[in-house]
């Protein structure tokens, strides 16, 4: 284990003069050799025993724990009640978590819930969730369980479609983290269209889901009265289905939005707009509907305007720049005081050939295709709780990458004291520099230099870091068939 302090980032600050002065404090594991055991895993986060690994394979699934300093503490086998089943999902608690798994039983899927300790020891709590009649690439394709914020609501949902592909119903089973049961019913919709597919799931605070479908067809058509999404309000308390109505009436640009806002109350979605040609994103929009009565409380779209086209553009007003192309709405964080900061990042990718050298005889070059994937920069906009603009600004970074889909690539993000943290890799390079942006919420940015990758045999996958506490964020490491794990504390 080998621990950089805050006077060692702080000179190296000082040395090269890369903006504010940051004191993060930088802490890495040891490497581990990957296994084909188990060669996926997922950082569930943080409980009393200290920050949790879970790592598996076809046939393994492996817990870890480490200390604060990332030294290994134990490592066990998971040990769930039901033998030959597949792990699903498992949810931290802190002193015990839940993990969810599912077996096939003759030609049904029966989806079991399992009470652990914070070692992951079983502890006796033990139920049957419901039992799927459907073949197990289905269910495996399909479901899926998710918890609320608070994590006092646990949903196991799973899309019913015929056998043309159209959706018939939705089997949602509600728990709360005692594991008692709170709903387990078939959900009917009887106006969804063929061409609308289930693409997110939000569960609230009080048993409730909120399902979000899209328009499968909406970028191959010029802007119509159609729909491009739909919402639906399920309640698990009463049974009921409400859908709630979209108010803004232009094409939608890129991925759509969607957030619950427990501290207010709201469901928000946000995202950027478009016209009849669908070529650029042209403006923002937001909308928020009060969770209790589902009436729209916020709606609200907006031209960028010159002012941001300019900031993207780094000044230059002579391209004349009338919208945004290649930024795609990424993430969307809510406000505590009821607005949004939604930020894009620009994105692409070209299929590109190069001219190979030969040394034998041909009767023409030899050309390589490769896919190659740009993630540039990031756009960030904040909106105050009427959804009008409150700030804009662009963070530049230039990531270029062949044939790996950017795995290495864009960014890790953190939140801590009213600031944004972003952590990326400068280039995708095992020589890079690690660097951060801070955005504070006046949206003013600062570039920040952390460490250079190369030193320290690193290289960070950010796409799958997760922040594990209120000031640590924990990035994955894949380098020389090796994994290491970097805890940042800001």
């Amino acid at each position: 284990m080998k621990h950089y302090t805050n006077i060692v980032l702080i000179a190296l600050t000082l040395l090269l003069g890369v903006g504010t002065l940051c004191a993060q404090d930088v802490v890495l594991s040891d490497a581990q050799k990957l296994s084909s055991k188990t060669p996926n895993l997922r950082i569930l986060g943080k409980n009393n025993e200290g920050i949790i690994i879970y790592k598996f394979g076809k046939d393994a699934n492996v817990i870890e724990a480490y200390n604060s300093n990332l030294m290994l503490k134990w490592s066990q086998t998971l040990n769930i009640k039901q033998e030959n089943s597949n792990i699903e999902e498992i949810f931290l608690y802190p002193d015990y978590s839940l993990a969810f798994f599912k077996t096939q039983e003759k030609s049904n899927t029966v989806v079991f819930a399992q009470r652990l300790s914070a070692k992951f020891k079983g502890d006796g709590k033990f139920i049957v969730m419901d039992t799927l009649f459907e073949t197990k690439p289905d269910v495996d394709a399909r479901m899926k369980i998710i918890h609320s914020q608070d994590k006092s609501h646990v949903s196991m949902y799973y899309p019913v479609v015929s056998s043309s592909g159209t959706l018939e119903k939705i089997r949602v089973v509600g728990i709360d983290n005692n594991m008692e049961l709170r709903y387990r019913q078939d959900v009917f919709f009887t106006n969804i269209p063929a061409n609308f597919g289930l693409v997110s799931v939000k569960a609230l605070n009080n048993n409730q889901l909120v399902f979000l479908f899209e328009n499968y067809n909406r970028g191959k058509r010029r802007f119509a009265d159609e729909k491009e999404y739909l919402v639906y309000q399920y309640n698990g308390n009463n049974g009921e289905l409400s859908q709630i109505n979209f108010l803004l009436n232009k094409p939608i640009y890129g991925l759509l939005r969607m957030e619950v806002d427990n501290v207010n109350g709201k469901l928000t979605v946000a995202g950027f707009y478009t016209d009849e040609s669908r070529n650029e994103a042209l403006g923002y929009f937001v909308e928020s509907w009060d969770i209790e009565n589902r009436l729209i409380v916020v709606q609200y779209d907006q031209p960028f305007g010159s002012a941001l086209l300019a900031k993207v553009m780094g000044g230059d007003t002579t391209n004349n720049l009338t919208g945004l192309a290649s930024f795609q709405p990424k993430e969307l964080i809510l406000r505590f005081d009821g607005g949004v900061v939604l930020m894009a990042e620009s994105e692409y990718v070209n299929m590109e050939s190069e001219n190979m050298p030969t040394f034998m005889p041909s009767a023409g070059p030899n050309f390589r295709t490769v896919n190659v994937y740009y993630f540039n920069d990031i756009l960030t906009l904040s909106t105050k709780p009427d959804g009008t603009m409150d700030w804009f600004n662009v963070l530049r970074k230039k990531q270029i990458s062949e044939d790996d889909e950017g795995f290495f690539s864009s960014y890790s993000i953190l939140t801590a004291d009213g600031k944004l943290h972003f952590v990326y890799n400068e280039e995708i390079f095992y020589k890079t520099n690690v660097s951060e942006y801070i955005v504070d919420a006046t949206g003013k940015a600062g570039r920040n230099y952390l460490f250079n990758a190369g030193t320290k045999e690193l290289m960070l996958a950010p796409g799958i870091a997760k922040q594990i506490s209120g000031r640590e964020l924990l990035i994955p490491s894949f380098r020389n068939r090796s994994i290491k794990f970097v805890k940042i504390t800001f």
